[in-house]
Formats: structure tokens, C-alpha cells, sequence
């Protein structure tokens, strides 16, 4: 009875969508000081038609990039997988069960993100998840989650000292 009441507490489906954090409002800013240096730059040279049309690719290339932030990452708990999703595009995905280990770790050798650690045919791999694209309310409720999934699951030191800041 009590198995049959845990695996109906499973979540069978829960996404996990990225938002506008300050570092992407960061980054948004610069396109925007970019677009405006490089409009200025081109009136003063060859004139406003060529401005007008630099300024059109370029607003075309900032929708673009906002909604591929925006919309197209994303991290998915389906059944018993987790699934990470970076630019529309299928990056990792994991067994939850398989999950022994939540820490910081750097995607990219750049960025921080929160690493899934899991053991695959006998190697140790893990799912980057980038701590940028996430708020940390919605970082905080995917490892709650993880761990509501799987209670081996170890949440390490740093990532509770990245959710006290």
C-alpha cells in the first residue's frame, strides 16, 4: 500500500522554464548599447538608409535571441527522466534515479551552474544546468523536486550556500 501511495506522488511531468535574470537583462542591455553605437556610427558614415537597414537585422537578431533565452531553455522531469533543454535543442537527459549527487560546478569552464551527478556504465556524468538562465525560486524547486524523486539524491554545501545568498 505504501509503494503504491509513493510512485502516485511521483510527478509524471513538470517543466521548468528559464526567465529574464539580471544577467540576461545584462546582456540585453549590451545589444541594445551595441545596436545604438553601431546605428550612430553608421549615420555619421554613409547616412540613414544604411542605418535603418543595419537597425532591422539587428532588432531581428535581438527578437531572436531574447525568445531563444527566453523559451528555449528549459529543464524537464518527465516520468523518470530529467531532461535539460538549451536553445530548442536536446542537451542531456538523465535517469532521476540514477541522480546520486547535486553540486556547483562551471558549464563551460565560464558559467556556474548546478551539475546532476550521475553514474552511466560505470563513468560519472552529470547534467549542467545554468544557474544565469534560472531564478533561483525556480533552480530551488527543481532540486526539491529531484529530491522529493529520489531520496538518495545528496545535496552538497555549495549549492545551500548558492540558495542562502
Amino acid at each position: 500500500m505504501a509503494l503504491i501511495l509513493a510512485e502516485a506522488i511521483k510527478i509524471r511531468y513538470m517543466k521548468y522554464k528559464s526567465s529574464l535574470t539580471g544577467e540576461m537583462k545584462l546582456a540585453i542591455l549590451f545589444l541594445f548599447l551595441f545596436w545604438l553605437i553601431n546605428t550612430l556610427v553608421i549615420i555619421s558614415s554613409n547616412g540613414i538608409r544604411d542605418a535603418v537597414e543595419s537597425s532591422v537585422l539587428m532588432i531581428i537578431f535581438a527578437v531572436v535571441f531574447v525568445l531563444a533565452f527566453v523559451k528555449g531553455i528549459y529543464v524537464v522531469m518527465e516520468n523518470a527522466y530529467i531532461k535539460n533543454v538549451h536553445m530548442f535543442f536536446l542537451k542531456e537527459t538523465a535517469n532521476i534515479e540514477k541522480i546520486t549527487k547535486v553540486q556547483m560546478g562551471l558549464m563551460g569552464g565560464l558559467y556556474k551552474s548546478i551539475l546532476l551527478v550521475y553514474s552511466e556504465n560505470g563513468r560519472e556524468k552529470n547534467v549542467k544546468i545554468g544557474i544565469t538562465t534560472f531564478k533561483k525560486d525556480i533552480l530551488k524547486q527543481l532540486i526539491s523536486d529531484l529530491k522529493n524523486q529520489n531520496n538518495n539524491i545528496e545535496i552538497d554545501e555549495s549549492v545551500n550556500k548558492f540558495f542562502s545568498k
